[in-house]
């Protein structure tokens, strides 16, 4: 078993459960990381603070340009598509967010990617309704698709939730 779960936790019945390795694999079922990778807890929050902040763009800026707004949650797409499928080292948020961490000199603390990866990937699918309501002229459930994805994206900036 990795040396960074538990053996046993403790269900909220009071009962104790076991954790086992799945045989043949590495993976362990129950509350254990879904990851080995690492990414930086203050790249994640930058990301997410540019997130909020194309949105808040998004939602108050460009509501009258409907080209521009498209366009901006295109780019969200394909960003948020690069990191949830496997290819942040192209991604151009976070380039600029390690770009900021490395300009600024900002602490770095390593947390488990896993978590990170599957919020990206829900942050694609938010970006992609969005830009496709929007294109459709949609113009409501857009908001209402961006304005959840802006809470959550809120969430991960200013609580690190």
């Amino acid at each position: 078993m990795s040396s960074m779960c538990p053996p046993s936790f403790e269900k909220a019945d009071g009962s104790n459960v076991q954790l086992k390795a799945i045989k043949g694999s590495k993976k362990i079922s129950g509350a254990c990381p879904t990851s080995t990778e690492k990414v930086s807890e203050t790249g994640v929050r930058l990301i997410a603070t540019m997130a909020v902040i194309a949105l808040l763009v998004s939602l108050f800026v460009l509501q009258p340009y409907k080209a521009y707004n498209v366009a901006l949650m295109a780019f969200m797409t394909v960003d948020f598509g690069l990191r949830g499928f496997g290819y942040k080292k192209y991604s151009p948020l976070a380039k600029l967010s390690s770009a900021i961490i490395s300009v600024f000199k900002l602490g770095s603390k390593p947390i488990n990617a896993g978590p990170k990866i599957f919020a990206a990937k829900i942050g694609f699918f938010c970006s992609l309704a969005t830009a496709a309501f929007l294109a459709l002229n949609w113009t409501t459930a857009a908001i209402a698709v961006a304005a959840m994805f802006l809470s959550c994206a809120a969430l991960e900036s200013f609580f690190n939730y």
